[in-house]
């Protein structure tokens, strides 16, 4: 079980670690293994320092079933010993994650997650970062078991590889369980699969087995039906029946009969001692045998607060996952002013969690993540870091009141921390901001229109990278209410601004995923419409009904935009004139839209694409893998278990963004050598794969091309 690391445990930072974090970039380029971290490199090491939390440390690790994000919260412990101030660069913290799905024996690489660590001399206490990344593990049904595994590795200052196994020089791995939420559509024939049922003949003829349809809506249990499930194991009944003895208590109405000749509350036949009621209902301090928020964190790339809740239990949560289940819920409050009154609310977030026929050990962990709106509080960096004091409160099945940042729950717990908020103009009233462009940080965008930094839902590595396809554009109106309008506009770089023109996606319109609450209720089919001079209405107004993943607009990149660069800006309306708007950030976005130029040849002396050789023959011939924005190529041999691992010279090439060799514009005339001895008799394809540093749909992808040349080795 991985331990909560207590607050402000810290050890003090020495100042010969101060001096090899200063030096550590240039120490591993001379020597990858300079600290031994890695245990099988020829390179022999120089000062032993292997996951050191000295400076950085993992507090949790969760997810949120239903909107599929996992979370990590990290805890950053000294005040320097990060590369420099908030008016710094800073150094980077990366989160790379995995999932198992067979108990840890193998792992999946999810990709990368990054935020930026600063000195801050004036922070007493430790600071609470989150870090997200948006992932979609395969569902089963309801009644199947999926609980997984779950594994993050931070490292600080450096990218953490897709290896499993890594260990950090600063930084550590965790492990955690999560649950993975049941079919929400599924193919017919999957199900008759689950059940084996084998299906006759003449049914597979008259269903289309292959349609997908939609799962039934989980169904609520009353607490007739929890009292009969939970009967022998040991749930409370003012656990299964709190939120019908909370609305009978709070809610008036609910019991106009409560004096009434004859009446009897149905919560007479639970076995509830009421004569105890206000001792379980209104405690000193809740409980945390079932549940713990163990962990309050704030994700700077989204502006976003992250909880991470740890289910203790397999029961006790109001039904198996095939039903409603129950609730989680946190209320965060902010202490803006820097009193301690936590007068600040910020909103409410929930999670929905079930009962298990059995869960591990250390429990299952779960996040809930809330819109925050704390960019209004910045300021600028010459003013020093920004840090407030947040407060959340966990209670199962009733949110915590909004007015009552000293609410105690009966089923939950109270944390507190300390978040940075990263630097820049204060704002005042409404203020339009675009903060990220194809998912990377608008921050990481240079102002040639190309990128480098971590996507932030997708963990795509920009590395000088243009974009292609189709790139969501995402920000804040800060301030913003249901009233609010908003236009993108975009011109060709380096154009008068009166070139600006509105960019929609009209007449099919806009196309949103609408988070409302409570109850949580993911639309993924919310369509919005621009009006005649394009002015959308902003959805992404409150904690309780926000546009998933701050999207604004998508531009629809094609052949026209290829090779050049746009502008773009975020404009807030302010009373339907556009003379009159607010003007937001510009941002400059170069568009590569090409896949790489690729050719493969076998040098036959009168040229060709095939060719018969003996076994242990050598062969040369020629390729091409080029790009404007060449990023790398590979070549692999199929099929691949007659080949024995065997591959040309040289048989893969990085360009010098991604830390190879080679530069822009790749390899325009290349030359390989192949040495056949160690493969068996077989005809062969050798295919060359060419990608480029394109930053394709907003993450997803890369622009791709490949070529292939077929031969024959003979016994």
């Amino acid at each position: 079980m991985e331990k909560r690391p207590a607050k402000d445990n810290a050890p003090k930072a020495t100042t010969e670690s101060v001096k090899l974090r200063g030096q550590f970039r240039s120490l591993v380029i001379g020597n990858p293994n300079y600290f031994g971290n890695l245990p099988n490199s020829p390179f022999q090491a120089v000062q032993k320092i292997v996951s050191d939390k000295t400076y950085e440390e993992i507090g949790c690790v969760g997810f949120h079933p239903q909107l599929e994000r996992l979370h990590a919260v990290v805890y950053v412990k000294q005040t320097n010993g990060y590369g420099g101030g908030v008016c710094s660069d800073g150094t980077p913290e990366y989160v790379r994650f995995f999932l198992s799905f067979d108990n840890g024996a193998t792992w999946q690489d999810q990709g990368l997650a990054s935020f930026t660590a600063y000195d801050i001399p004036e922070n007493k206490n430790r600071i609470e970062y989150a870090v997200m990344r948006r992932i979609s593990p395969p569902r089963k049904f309801c009644f199947q078991h999926n609980l997984i595994r779950c594994r993050a590795i931070l490292s600080w200052n450096v990218v953490p590889p897709p290896d499993p196994n890594f260990t950090p020089v600063w930084g550590e791995v965790h492990n955690t369980h999560i649950e993975v939420e049941g079919f929400k559509l599924f193919p017919l024939k999957d199900l008759f699969e689950a059940v084996k049922v084998k299906v006759p003949h003449e049914v597979g003829l008259t269903l289309d087995l292959d349609q997908p349809i939609p799962a039934s809506s989980p169904t609520q249990l009353s607490v007739k039906q929890l009292a009969k499930l939970y009967n022998g194991k040991e749930v409370e009944p003012h656990r299964f029946a709190l939120a019908e003895l909370h609305h009978a208590i709070t809610q008036a109405g609910s019991t106009d009969m409560l004096m009434a000749k004859g009446f009897k509350s149905s919560l007479l036949d639970l076995g509830i001692d009421f004569s105890k009621i206000n001792a379980l209902l209104f405690p000193t301090d809740g409980s945390v045998f079932y549940e713990e928020l163990e962990c309050v964190g704030y994700d700077t790339n989204q502006d976003t607060l992250v909880g991470v809740i740890r289910v203790k239990k397999p029961n006790g949560y109001s039904g198996g996952p095939c039903t409603a289940g129950s609730t989680e819920y946190v209320t965060f409050w902010g202490d803006v002013d820097g009193n301690g009154t936590f007068e600040t609310c910020l909103g409410t977030a929930s999670v929905k969690v079930n009962d298990f026929a059995e869960i591990p050990a250390e429990g299952l962990e779960y996040s809930v993540f809330l819109k925050a709106d704390l960019a209004k509080y910045r300021q600028p960096c010459d003013k020093g870091a920004r840090l407030v004091r947040i407060r959340a409160i966990l209670s199962w099945q009733v949110p915590p009141p909004c007015a009552n940042p000293n609410y105690i729950p009966v089923w939950g717990n109270r944390e507190e921390t300390v978040v940075h908020i990263l630097p820049g103009d204060v704002i005042h009233g409404q203020y339009p901001i675009l903060s990220s462009v194809g998912d990377i940080a608008v921050s990481d965008i240079n102002s040639g229109g190309f990128a480098s930094g971590v996507g932030i839902e997708t963990g795509f590595l920009a590395q000088n990278s243009p974009f292609g396809g189709f790139v969501n554009l995402c920000g804040k109106i800060v301030g913003g209410t249901a009233a609010t309008k908003y236009r993108v506009l975009i011109k060709p770089h380096g154009a008068p601004d009166s070139s600006y023109v509105p960019l929609t996606n009209e007449p099919t319109g806009l196309r949103l995923t609408l988070v409302t609450f409570p109850p949580l209720i993911i639309n993924t089919n919310h369509i919005v419409h621009a009006d005649a001079i394009g002015y959308y209405p902003y959805e992404d107004y409150a904690s309780d009904h926000f546009i998933d993943g701050n999207v604004l607009m998508r531009w629809f990149t094609g052949p026209a935009e290829d090779g050049k660069a746009f502008d773009l800006r975020l404009d807030l309306s302010t009373d339907g004139d556009p003379a009159h708007d607010i003007h937001g950030n510009v941002v400059t976005v170069h568009v590569d839209n090409k896949d790489p130029d690729v050719d493969l040849k076998i040098d036959l002396g009168v040229g060709g694409e095939c060719a018969d050789f003996s076994l242990g023959t050598t062969f040369t011939g020629t390729y091409k893998a080029q790009d404007d924005h060449f990023h790398s190529f590979t070549f692999v041999v199929e099929p691949t278990g007659p080949a024995n691992g065997v591959l040309p010279t040289p048989p893969s090439g990085t360009s010098v963004f991604a830390g190879g060799t080679i530069t822009d514009p790749g390899v325009p005339s290349g030359t390989y050598t192949f040495n056949t001895a160690g493969m068996k008799p077989c005809g062969y394809a050798l295919i060359l794969h060419v990608w480029d540093r394109t930053n394709v749909n907003s993450g997803t992808n890369r622009n791709y091309n490949k070529d292939s040349v077929g031969f024959c080795l003979k016994g």
